[in-house]
């Protein structure tokens, strides 16, 4: 998929999940979370509370994976169902970062995907940790086939 094809995806993403090495088991957490494209290549931030077990993770190893899809529906094939999708792979370093202006620049990308904030002046910021995302590698993959596309409307929807 194309660079540009990649970032349309990730624009349109609403939750990021990271995943990190845990200790027995991997660790995978939804975030909201925001991206500027740097060098060519997404660079994500996402934010939390300053301890947990995200954190403590992150502090032993700061490798990640990062996923996020978007389900368009579903959609009849010759052989029964097909989902409709996009989505996108990618991994890299997480690091929390520390520097005052980088934390603003990070929660104003997060924020201003929902709305305008004046994050610098919020009550919490300074018990708000920011972690940046440097991404090495990404790939993304989509289906869009299919002109009769079926959304199901509602967990334990049944077909009538």
């Amino acid at each position: 998929t194309a660079p540009d094809e990649i970032t349309d995806i990730i624009r349109r993403s609403t939750t990021l999940r990271v995943g990190v090495y845990g200790e027995e088991y991997p660790y995978v957490v939804p975030v909201s979370f925001g991206f500027e494209i740097r060098d060519g290549k997404p660079v994500f931030y996402f934010h939390g509370a300053k301890i947990g077990c995200k954190l403590d993770l992150l502090g032993k190893d700061g490798r990640v994976c990062a996923e996020s899809d978007i389900f368009l529906g579903v959609t009849p094939t010759q052989r029964g169902i097909t989902t409709l999708y996009e989505s996108f792979i990618a991994f890299g370093r997480a690091a929390v970062v520390t520097e005052r202006d980088e934390r603003v620049k990070g929660l104003r990308l997060i924020t201003e995907r929902v709305w305008e904030y004046p994050v610098e002046r919020c009550a919490g910021f300074e018990k708000t940790c920011v972690v940046r995302i440097t991404v090495t590698e990404i790939t993304a993959k989509r289906n869009l086939a299919g002109d009769n596309v079926i959304v199901p409307a509602a967990p334990g929807w049944k077909r009538p």
